[in-house]
């Protein structure tokens, strides 16, 4: 962990710098791309999600520390702005007015395996002002599901969503996600 350094994105400069220089997007992309999500996501989609992330709630890059390259990004938002997910929470006792969600979480190949993403879920639950928390990671995916597990998270017991995407087969296909919810041992002032 010492080659990299993880740091909250608190201007607008900063995040367009690395947005329009294309490394984010790629990230994206290239994480998304692989199994078992296998989804194809256009630069406007991704441009637009890290924007609401910044301007909504927290986002958190990791970088390579010699080049400055970004290899990692996760994204934290009131729950109130995912409707979907918020609707759906209502009925598992989450509050969208009080409760946040873990949006995102994506490292760089070479770089996984080194515990960058179970440092950026830790940047992203001290940053976050709310003591609970929820995810959603697709079914299969067990390197999130272990990470996040480890660090505290349970998976919400019949909470699930079927989502729908053009994959890179160029067929569109469903699969399952599950949630996982966290809370915070030490309770914060929270704000709506």
């Amino acid at each position: 962990m010492s080659s990299v350094r993880i740091e909250k994105v608190d201007t607008f400069e900063s995040l367009y710098h690395f947005l329009d220089d294309g490394s984010v997007v790629s990230l994206y992309k290239a994480c998304f791309g692989e199994p078992p999500y296998e989804e194809i996501c256009c630069e406007k989609e991704i441009r637009s999600l890290f924007l609401e992330y910044f301007k909504k709630g927290i986002l958190i890059f990791c970088f390579e520390q010699e080049n400055n390259k970004v290899i990692g990004f996760a994204a934290s938002v009131p729950l109130k702005y995912e409707i979907e997910v918020s609707m759906l929470a209502r009925d598992y006792g989450y509050d969208s007015l009080r409760d946040w969600y873990h949006a995102d979480l994506g490292i760089a190949k070479a770089y996984r395996r080194r515990g960058i993403g179970a440092k950026l879920v830790e940047y992203l639950i001290h940053y976050t002002p709310s003591n609970r928390i929820i995810m959603r990671t697709q079914e299969n995916n067990m390197a999130s599901q272990a990470c996040h597990i480890k660090l505290g998270f349970k998976i919400i017991d019949g909470m699930y969503q079927y989502i729908s995407k053009t994959r890179t087969s160029g067929d569109m296909k469903t699969d399952k996600r599950i949630f996982l919810s966290y809370e915070k041992k030490e309770k914060v002032d929270q704000y709506d």
